[in-house]
């Protein structure tokens, strides 16, 4: 798979729709087999779809997919293919891997379509990782009470959303934790997307991974909320922390040296 994707979503955090021109289209099961694992479980009427470019959040750093469709745009009167999207997966090509279903399909190669993603499904999984974000930093600014830590990672899919960090915290500190969070979350503070050198990102960041290397006039993604704190980030982003909406601290969790914050939103 050696089609490249642009994520329009790394540029604008609220696209959720697109024009888009088919670079492959084949059943999942012409999929490359050391792809294949990226689907486990889809249904075997399955087809693939990549496309020059993306509204579709790719899943990835603890963030579920986006949801949606693609169909066949307006000028092509001849075709009605509906294309319902189920996964979606970045290939280490930089291609972008769509699998869902056909209505009237398949799509051909340079067909070009429209692509609609659940905005609903979209802010969902923006709330919910923004909520991992906000616990981090509560964490952070309680660490004369709770003790240094040490961010690691975390999933943020619904029901079963975590933050992970080496280093103790004790489950008396939960209460606090949450207090602490939604206090972040009734300021509405903003959040907001950059992109920072190396440099700039370990200055700011509260975790940087020892093997990120970036290439000359790379820059790196973060999510930034000014006065607390980043996180390198390529996930999708609330404009504030007051849309997060309040957060659920279900427990606290200790194992190994590490400590897993477990969350949910609240109603």
């Amino acid at each position: 798979m050696d089609s490249k994707t642009d994520a329009l979503y790394m540029q604008d955090n609220d696209a959720v729709s697109a024009n888009a021109t088919v670079l492959a289209c084949f059943p999942l099961h012409e999929l490359e087999e050391d792809l294949k694992p990226l689907f486990k479980g889809a249904p075997d009427a399955s087809f693939v779809v990549v496309t020059d470019r993306t509204a579709f959040y790719a899943q990835g750093g603890g963030q579920p997919a986006d949801a949606g469709q693609m169909q066949m745009t307006s000028s092509s009167p001849d075709k009605t293919a509906i294309f319902t999207v189920h996964g979606v997966r970045k290939a280490p090509s930089g291609a972008i891997l769509h699998v869902g279903t056909f209505e009237d399909g398949p799509f051909t190669k340079e067909d070009a379509v429209d692509q609609t993603v659940d905005a609903a499904t979209r802010d969902l999984h923006s709330r919910i990782h923004d909520a991992g974000h906000i616990i981090g930093l509560a964490v952070h600014a309680l660490v004369d009470k709770i003790g240094p830590v040490e961010d690691t990672k975390a999933q943020h899919f619904p029901a079963v959303s975590y933050v992970e960090f080496k280093g103790t915290i004790d489950g008396a500190h939960k209460a606090a934790i949450e207090a602490q969070a939604n206090e972040i979350v009734d300021r509405d503070l903003p959040i907001q997307v950059k992109w920072w050198t190396l440099e700039e990102s370990r200055a700011r960041c509260w975790c940087i991974p020892e093997e990120l290397v970036l290439e000359e006039g790379e820059k790196a993604r973060a999510v930034d909320v000014p006065g607390l704190g980043a996180y390198l980030c390529g996930g999708t982003h609330m404009k504030t922390t007051g849309g997060v909406g309040k957060i659920e601290v279900k427990k606290i969790s200790r194992s190994k040296g590490s400590s897993k914050i477990s969350y949910a939103m609240k109603a």
